[in-house]
């Protein structure tokens, strides 16, 4: 077993998205434990006003995804789509060294 952690895009803080859902149902779950990272995946003013910004959403993203990849038993591979995509980058490229 492996699990898959999914940081969405910008709008789906639970994920959800078309590409994140196909990504899931394309996975054996017999095989593959997929788990969305939630995080404000948004960014002000662009998804409203007040929202946290883009650098402020990622960080968080950041901070959420190690705490997935932390609660997981099973090797990791981090993925992302979108924001999402921004967040499971500056991950690996920041935190997993």
């Amino acid at each position: 077993m492996i699990s898959v952690i999914f940081a969405d895009g910008t709008w789906c803080p639970r994920g959800g998205s078309m590409p994140g859902e196909a990504l899931r149902r394309a996975l054996d779950p017999e095989l593959v434990d997929f788990r969305y990272v939630n995080f404000p995946a948004s960014y002000g003013p662009a998804t409203g006003i007040g929202d946290p910004s883009y650098a402020e959403s990622v960080r968080a993203g950041m901070k959420a995804m190690l705490h997935e990849v932390r609660a997981t038993p099973y090797p990791a591979i981090v993925s992302g789509y979108s924001q999402g995509a921004s967040v499971a980058v500056r991950f690996a490229r920041d935190i997993l060294p």
